[in-house]
């Protein structure tokens, strides 16, 4: 798996983000080089008041 790209990953029917983390995440536990998977954030841009 780890040799696959991430565009690859995504692209298989039901594994999103979410499936993407839990594989990084063992990865990490596993301690396995990260093949430079990326989760997708979108940043928050709400104003806070003053």
């Amino acid at each position: 798996m780890v040799k696959l790209k991430q565009e690859d990953l995504l692209s298989i029917p039901n594994f999103g983000n979410k499936t993407l983390q839990e594989c990084i995440d063992l990865l990490d536990r596993r301690k396995v080089p990260n093949p430079g998977w990326e989760i997708a954030t979108k940043k928050n841009n709400k104003k806070t008041k003053s």
